[in-house]
């Protein structure tokens, strides 16, 4: 059975890109939210799929040194355990370039398994948003 579809957010991984998608973001949901900072999900153990190859590179994140981190995974006293990124519904990270917050490590939630183990299937947007940056980076590079 593909779990995708239960979920409202997923998270894959392409050429070493995380790839966050909230299913139709448009329709109000009751473990998601947009805000003026970027999206919250909710209940990650019912609502938030990842794969096993975007679990690898969740945990290549690096914690900051704040409170605030462009990915977020903790555990809420009344909204289970709970994913925030900074950006927009359909965000494209790679791992290296962002940092959690002060007290990232997904570790804990990948042991208790806090989130719904889906296939890594890319939409075409996607893959073709990610060829773009890493041609765009070959493009810039000095041997480019």
């Amino acid at each position: 059975m593909n779990l995708i579809m239960t979920t409202k957010v997923t998270i894959t991984a392409y050429n070493g890109f995380l790839i966050i998608e909230t299913r139709e973001p448009e329709l109000a949901h009751e473990d998601w939210h947009q805000t003026a900072l970027g999206c919250i999900i909710c209940n990650t153990d019912t609502s938030l799929g990842i794969s096993k190859e975007a679990l690898v590179l969740l945990e290549e994140v690096k914690a900051g040194t704040d409170d605030l981190g462009d990915v977020i995974w903790f555990q809420s006293d009344n909204a289970g355990p709970t994913f925030t990124w900074a950006g927009t519904p359909k965000t494209i990270y790679h791992p290296s370039e962002i940092e959690g917050n002060v007290d990232y490590n997904p570790s804990k939630f990948i042991e208790d398994k806090a989130f719904v183990e889906v296939e890594n299937i890319i939409s075409a947007g996607a893959k073709t948003t990610i060829e773009e940056i890493q041609q765009q980076t070959l493009d810039d590079s000095p041997e480019g």
